[in-house]
């Protein structure tokens, strides 16, 4: 795709030169209102989604760079957590599951009197002058915990098989064992002691229990994808969906503004496009293996990716050259570019822009969701796999590039109906079936190249209707037949040129301006 293609097939969208804005910092906080969703999950989908969030999110999270314009977390108040309340709403409470996703209790410094606890003194704990230590105090003795042998039997018992002088005690592991080291009598605690006062807590994420945050998300999600692609281990939907609960350094909090949902839904689509894409194998601009601010700060600075030929395009966008699944806003990633933050679909994807990038694997129905999306270019990759018939929803649509790659199967119908479409290049694939008469519609085309695929049947008469035509290559398939007469007459104006394959019966250079033998 040449750029004086891009300009003159687009360039009356231009806005008025201004700088583009390099780095956007988007991030702002909201609270939460928990009834916003109103889809609801059926029993197993909050099991398994509740136990899936539960094992998978790391231990600890590191200092979050506010750049997010979706709302973000609260940061706990101090380190002493202490259990959380059940939070109000119309979601039920979740029940405490085992996992990463529990508040951890501190393990509680044991008390004078605790350590040096006595056992009974009468005669069924042994006569019981001996003072054995709290459990609570020795731990656990056991060389392998895992497998606590007792080496006596009775508790306040000498131990018969030990050395003189020791008594059988209990430890923490639970375990009898043998020691002469004796505790002291518990201490009275004196009534003039101050009361023990509690420290508030962390606050949660979200102000919502990490469970619940997980499930609410997930309900939205699942408007997007199948709960059938999100269950399965490893599909794009379900890393996506992982990233974006457990390992976003964003921890976009959910919301019942449709706005905000319409960011997040966001965020998760283009988390889809990445590991749909083989986005770890990219030339440039991949993800760090793990998500620290240390590493995301390093991929940043060898991300060197902006949407080049959008740019001239649309000059106030916001962009940047950050790399994907970074804690910024998407319109910092590489290749990405959205509309101005003072435009009615401010933080929006406008353009996404990639060439000769190592681009692969298929493209995600998931990017119908894109509805404001006008240029798509991902040239010279190895994408395989058809076009989504789902990306007729694309309907801002102006520019679709996908040349040089090994997309396969029919041309969608539902393409047919993008009627903003300017540019349409899907040359050096391996395209099969016929051109859809239905190609009529697109009365705004511009461009359309089609070359070096594997089409077959007659050129449709109804390209003739498509009166804005500038240029048109459909050389290299196995098209049968004569050039219509419709588009004959649009030579030489505004149809300046018309490659098909000389198989075809076209004069020239009265109708096609070459033919390629």
């Amino acid at each position: 795709m040449k750029t004086s293609h891009l300009l003159l097939a687009i360039g009356t969208l231009a806005s008025t030169t201004e700088a583009a804005r390099e780095k956007t910092n988007l991030r702002k906080s909201r609270n939460v209102k928990e009834d916003g969703l109103s889809k609801e999950l059926n029993t197993e989908d909050i099991f398994f989604w509740t136990r899936r969030m539960n094992m998978s999110l790391p231990p600890s999270k590191p200092t979050i760079r506010p750049t997010n314009n979706i709302p973000a977390t609260s940061r706990p108040t101090n380190n002493v957590p202490v259990t959380p309340q059940p939070t109000e709403g119309t979601f039920d409470t979740p029940q405490p599951t085992e996992g990463i996703f529990d508040t951890p209790q501190p393990t509680p410094f044991p008390t004078v009197g605790e350590i040096f606890t006595s056992f009974p003194t009468d005669d069924s704990a042994g006569g019981g002058t001996f003072n054995c230590p709290a459990a609570s105090f020795i731990g656990c003795t056991a060389i392998d915990p895992s497998d606590p042998q007792d080496e006596c039997d009775v508790v306040g018992e000498p131990c018969l098989d030990g050395n003189p002088g020791e008594f059988c005690c209990r430890d923490a592991c639970p375990r009898n064992y043998c020691t002469a080291k004796e505790g002291i009598a518990p201490i009275t605690p004196q009534p003039t002691l101050k009361p023990v006062t509690t420290t508030p807590g962390p606050t949660f994420n979200c102000n919502l229990e990490p469970d619940e945050r997980a499930r609410i998300l997930t309900r939205l999600i699942e408007e997007v994808s199948t709960v059938d692609d999100l269950k399965q281990d490893g599909s794009p939907q379900n890393k996506a969906l992982e990233w974006i609960v457990n390992l976003d350094l964003s921890e976009v909090c959910p919301s019942d503004d449709a706005a905000v949902q319409q960011l997040i839904v966001q965020r998760y689509v283009m988390a889809v496009f990445y590991y749909s894409t083989n986005g770890d194998e990219w030339k440039e601009c991949s993800a760090p293996n793990r998500f620290t601010v240390n590493t995301i700060t390093n991929a940043d600075a060898e991300c060197g990716l902006t949407t080049t030929n959008a740019t001239q395009i649309f000059p106030n966008d916001l962009r940047g050259s950050n790399s994907w699944l970074s804690d910024g806003d998407v319109c910092t990633w590489g290749g990405l570019s959205c509309y101005p933050e003072n435009s009615a679909d401010a933080f929006k994807v406008n353009v996404i822009e990639f060439e000769n990038n190592n681009i692969g694997g298929s493209l995600p129905s998931e990017m119908q969701e894109l509805s404001k999306l006008r240029f798509f270019a991902l040239e010279r990759g190895s994408l395989s796999g058809p076009i989504p018939s789902s990306f007729g929803n694309l309907q801002s649509l102006l520019l679709l590039d996908l040349d040089f790659n090994a997309l396969s199967g029919e041309l969608p119908e539902e393409m047919w109906s993008l009627q903003q479409l300017r540019q349409l290049d899907l040359n050096d694939n391996d395209f099969t079936g016929t051109l859809s008469s239905s190609i009529g519609q697109l009365n705004e085309l511009r461009f359309f190249q089609i070359d070096n695929n594997n089409l077959v049947g007659e050129i449709p008469a109804s390209m003739g209707d498509i009166t804005t035509f500038s240029l048109i290559g459909l050389s290299g398939n196995d098209f049968t037949g004569g050039m219509p007469d419709s588009l004959c007459s649009l030579r030489p104006s505004p149809l300046q040129t018309l490659v098909v394959d000389c198989s075809i019966d076209c004069a020239v250079p009265d109708c096609c301006t070459s033919c390629v033998p």
